[in-house]
């Protein structure tokens, strides 16, 4: 289980006859009486019981006796409470060898099936799924990445986050499931919940429904739906879909990402988001087959990047890019990602779960490069998407090549030096 301590955190010892707490450096602390009693009624074979204060929260951190006396493996827990008692999440440590046998095909089945698993835990929190998420770490593109791996029970990946700051508190619904259980129920028979957040005014609903597909669906306060969001894969696609875009004039380029939107108006469209040597566009393909140039409406969605990491997202940007307008805050590849329009430039910037902004890139043409960095591009024969890239540590040129039939990813810095 991860561990983690918030700068003004007391722990402290469970005392076997009462409610005083003491850390054992002299500082004591008393968990409210109501608190106390509605963990000893929950887990009442806890051992080694320590207690912490984090932000609104009492937080419990303990072992199971009977997993002790049966020598199995370490399994620490952590429970968090509210003042009045109120039960939120339970996070546990576990083993891969206790995974459900649907999580575990998911993840040998996925890109990070050859990654080192450096932690796995169970999250249970009040009225929602039990989630799976393992903690994984290795190279992408010659990136040393780590990643959080959200699994619901029945192996569908809800979640990924890269680099988090190690904290499952901004996982705890900001709304109680309950409140929009009929609601989900009445759209999406047989759905689990996995996710509830409330901000400006809608209510954000990730589910996996019956057919055990990924959804975030969206509520006014009043739980009238809005609009459901799916992110497709091509091979799910209509056929119909298929083809009206193969058959279009954007059908030769790389197909990055798919979404199907379904909103309350009655519209159905899917948004595709297409790569190619010059440029990259969102295309939209309604139902019935007709293709067209996305527009920013097309995509908008009825909250976008609220709660903290919104509000430190928004505040980056307007300090590093001053006058910068933010089209939409998205997931991303396990990073959040606001699309910003800057100096009649259309940028990504992007923040991992900590969150820190970890890069900003944009598209640039080929007769746009620096000539230091044209003779380094030189010496492959096709080059494809090119990026300028701005991060904490660097400014660079990122190009997609073609080697020995593969496509490689390359970077350059602006004095045409090629980065290893």
């Amino acid at each position: 289980m991860r561990k983690f301590f918030l700068a003004l955190s007391v722990t402290a010892m469970l005392f076997a006859a009462g409610c005083e707490k003491s850390p054992g450096n002299g500082t004591d602390i008393r968990v409210p009486e109501q608190v106390l009693s509605a963990f000893n009624g929950m887990y009442p074979d806890a051992v080694d019981v320590e207690w912490s204060a984090r932000g609104t929260y009492w937080v419990a951190s303990f072992d199971d006796a009977e997993q002790t006396r049966s020598a199995a493996a370490a399994e620490r827990s952590e429970a968090w409470y509210d003042s009045a008692g109120k039960w939120y999440m339970t996070e546990q440590d576990t083993v891969r060898d206790r995974l459900p046998a649907a999580v575990e095909e998911a993840f040998a089945g996925s890109a990070y099936a050859d990654w080192k698993i450096d932690d796995i835990d169970v999250i249970r929190r009040d009225g929602v799924a039990v989630i799976y998420v393992i903690e994984v770490e290795g190279v992408s593109d010659g990136v040393h990445r780590e990643v959080d791996l959200y699994y619901s029970e029945d192996g569908v990946l809800v979640k990924e986050v890269v680099d988090s700051d190690d904290d499952y508190s901004g996982y705890i619904p900001s709304r109680p499931a309950s409140s929009v259980r009929e609601a989900v129920e009445q759209k999406y028979p047989g759905a689990k919940i996995t996710d509830v957040e409330e901000d400006d005014g809608v209510i954000e609903v990730e589910i996996v429904d019956a057919d055990r597909i990924f959804r975030e669906l969206y509520f006014s306060l009043g739980m009238e739906w809005l609009l459901t969001k799916t992110e497709m894969k091509y091979s799910a696609l209509p056929e119909k879909i298929r083809t009206a875009l193969e058959s279009s004039e954007y059908g030769n380029m790389r197909v990055d990402d798919i979404d199907h939107y379904l909103r309350a108006s009655g519209e159905e469209y899917y948004i595709f988001e297409l790569d190619s040597r010059d440029d990259d566009i969102s295309v939209k393909v309604t139902a019935d087959g007709t293709v067209s140039r996305a527009s920013d409406d097309d995509m908008d969605l009825p909250m976008e990047g609220g709660g903290v990491s919104g509000d430190f997202i928004r505040e980056f940007v307007s300090g590093k890019y001053p006058g910068a307008v933010i089209k939409e805050i998205d997931e991303d590849d396990g990073y959040i990602k606001a699309e910003i329009l800057h100096d009649g430039l259309e940028k990504e910037v992007y923040f991992n779960g900590k969150p820190e902004w970890v890069r900003t890139e944009w598209d640039v043409r080929y007769g746009m490069l620096p000539d230091a960095v044209k003779n380094t591009l030189a010496g492959w024969r096709e080059i494809d998407d090119i990026t300028y890239v701005e991060t904490p540590d660097a400014v660079y040129y990122e190009a997609e090549v073609e080697e020995n039939d593969r496509d490689r990813i390359v970077r350059v810095l602006p004095d045409g030096t090629l980065m290893q």
